[in-house]
């Protein structure tokens, strides 16, 4: 079932910023805690966040290495959700950002979602591709697309 307005925001006022029901950190760069992602937590399970190997709490994972983990928990620059992910209007899978703002830049996140994964190549690290089955071995999806062009 989709989110509606509400299901983030109280429309009769909040103390939290942008009339949000619970509180989300606005920073890009965060320390992994419970309460910074209590709106992410109305709705998502914290398992999520909180294991470094999983074969079943995201489909986000090389293998059985959790990627929702290995970008939030990491001690100085964890990411907050909203580096990869929009809020509203999302076009693509999982509303995975399409791009996304990086101080006063704005980075495509060049996504590709797979059948067992998919790849990304943002601004802030080189292209990587994942696959919950076969731990990045597959071929990448983007570089398949340009190689499948060049040859027409």
């Amino acid at each position: 079932m989709p989110a509606l307005c509400t299901s983030c925001h109280d429309p009769h006022g909040s103390p939290e910023p942008k009339l949000l029901v619970k509180g989300l950190s606005s920073e890009f760069y965060l320390q992994y805690s419970d309460n910074e992602y209590q709106l992410c937590f109305s709705c998502h399970n914290r398992e999520l966040l909180q294991y470094p190997d999983t074969s079943h709490t995201t489909g986000f994972r090389d293998g059985d290495r959790n990627l929702h983990y290995l970008h939030v928990n990491k001690k100085d620059k964890g990411r907050n959700c909203k580096a990869c992910h929009t809020m509203h209007r999302g076009v693509l899978p999982k509303l995975i950002a399409d791009k996304v703002l990086f101080g006063k830049w704005e980075l495509s996140m060049h996504f590709v979602k797979t059948e067992t994964g998919g790849s990304c190549s943002p601004g802030c690290h080189k292209n990587y591709h994942y696959d919950r089955k076969t731990s990045g071995k597959a071929p990448d999806p983007v570089k398949s697309k340009e190689k499948g062009a060049k040859g027409k």
